[in-house]
């Protein structure tokens, strides 16, 4: 009897990696090498379209200048976007209380997703 208790208590052991190992994921049936062709191909068209956005003569390469002036004018716009969001009453001029009500914002979200992770 205790055999058999013991038996059926391993058995109900091994029953949740039986269950895992036969479910089936997002690459189920799929290859690792397949997966990681399929990856490159997607990071690759990515690519692409930002290789088209900096080359804006498309001359098939990127110069040092237009790779900068690109990043540049990028960050630009991330500033003023940031500025924007920062000036609440939209007078054009950021004040030391503005300045800290972002900030106090600005922590509280980064805590609640440190939070939430």
């Amino acid at each position: 009897m205790r055999m058999v208790a013991g038996a059926a208590i391993f058995g109900l052991c091994l029953l949740p990696a039986a269950v895992l190992a036969q479910r089936a994921g997002p690459t189920a049936g799929v290859k690792r090498g397949d997966y990681i062709q399929a990856e490159q191909a997607r990071a690759e068209k990515l690519a692409g379209r930002r290789f088209d956005q900096i080359d804006g003569g498309h001359k098939g390469v990127i110069s040092r200048e237009a790779y900068v002036n690109y990043y540049k004018a990028r960050s630009a716009e991330l500033a003023g976007r940031r500025f924007d969001r920062i000036d609440t009453d939209h007078n054009g001029v950021l004040e030391p209380s503005e300045i800290a009500a972002w900030r106090v914002a600005h922590r509280r979200a980064q805590r609640a997703g440190a939070a939430a992770r």
